[in-house]
């Protein structure tokens, strides 16, 4: 492999950092301590204060990378951090979250044992939840099988954070994942689950068998400051408040798509990719049906309404196709050229052929495929 070629580093822990309180700082100092000469870390940060840039120049060395960037949005700031990355498994922390020492040093030590096994993607443990009113201790089940319609399901059975995206995972399937992603011309707030199904159908995760990762939930610790932090990217998309009523569709769709027919699924075969997006939908069509009742302030709200009860009665048939159809003209009233963009960037993932693909009880099918 070439990656294995001259490669020192195994793990790379990756900082895009914005917030400037005393605790942002103390974390990004926790992750400096474990820089050694198997892990790299690197800091990105954005958020133009001098001060703070000040501390963390103070740990600067030679695997501690601080860079210090113009004030941008936080996609971009993880895409960039993600570039800088030289180790074997790349892992994100965030600003606001904390990692355990020894099970860091634990991931690192599995990563140095795995690379040479391209079919390893990921690293993932148990995680330590800080929910508004307790603790609780998480993690996934057959994220390590064989078989990529057991590790899809064992992601989509918990019903908590995205905690893969918070896992080690293989450099080059991370970039891979991250590049498709960055091409999609619209950035949309649950894309962090996308990369987690592209790292699935890439591959099994190994479990360090130890705590690695303390999550901080309290963005998303109730609808109301979940949504609002959706609708902020939705904003800086611009895109109208009422798509966030579609939130949990559009995430259907774009994750039964590329099970279906992303490059990333092709190497399976048609039931075992009909079988990851049938549960894929299904699922995020369960969290569409109890996300139901806001308006967000919208004058598009009655159609998007319309738009959802359509969908709602049709389970638990769908097509592919026809969602994508009906997604794009919603856009189309009030941003052509991104309803366009939209619907061209998801076709040009399958292009279309000649015939016809029966519709079944939780079978995806894509008209003129």
């Amino acid at each position: 492999m070439g990656l294995l070629k001259g490669l020192v580093v195994k793990l790379s822990i990756l900082m895009p950092s914005n917030r400037t309180t005393p605790g942002a700082c103390g974390r990004i100092l926790q992750a400096c301590s474990w820089a050694c000469d198997d892990i790299e870390v690197v800091v990105r940060d954005n958020s133009g204060s001098l001060d703070k840039q000040r501390i963390l120049r103070s740990a600067e060395g030679p695997s501690r990378r601080i860079v210090i960037a113009d004030p941008c949005e936080a996609h971009e700031n993880f895409v960039e951090t993600q570039k800088l990355a030289r180790g074997g498994f790349v892992l994100f922390l965030g600003d606001d979250d904390c990692a355990f020492d020894r099970g860091v040093a634990r991931i690192a030590e599995i990563a140095g044992r795995c690379l040479p096994d391209p079919g390893i993607v990921g690293i993932t443990g148990s995680y330590l939840l800080e929910l508004a009113h307790g603790s609780q201790v998480a993690g996934y089940r057959d994220v390590g099988s064989e078989n990529p319609v057991a590790r899809v399901g064992g992601y989509v059975a918990y019903q908590g954070p995205n905690l893969i995206f918070y896992s080690a995972i293989r450099r080059e399937v991370a970039d891979a994942a991250w590049a498709f992603m960055d091409a999609a011309p619209l950035k949309l707030p649950f894309h962090d689950q996308l990369l987690s199904l592209i790292y699935l159908l890439s591959g099994r995760f190994l479990d360090a068998g130890r705590l690695i990762f303390l999550y901080n939930t309290s963005n998303w610790d109730t609808a109301a400051t979940s949504a609002a932090s959706d609708l902020k990217i939705y904003a800086t998309a611009g895109l109208d408040p009422a798509v966030r009523q579609l939130h949990w569709l559009l995430c259907g769709l774009e994750g039964a798509w590329l099970a279906m027919f992303s490059p990333f699924a092709m190497p399976y075969a048609l039931e075992q990719r009909q079988a990851m997006a049938s549960r894929w939908f299904e699922l995020m069509l369960r969290r569409f049906a109890g996300d139901r009742g806001h308006s967000y302030g919208s004058v598009l709200t009655p159609r998007a309404t319309q738009l959802c009860e359509k969908w709602l009665q049709r389970a638990p048939h769908f097509d592919l196709a026809e969602l994508l159809d009906d997604v794009s003209g919603f856009l189309a009233t009030f941003a052509p050229d991104k309803a366009e963009s939209y619907r061209a960037f998801w076709t040009s993932v399958a292009p279309p052929s000649n015939g016809e693909v029966g519709r079944s009880r939780g079978t995806p099918s894509r008209r003129g495929l």
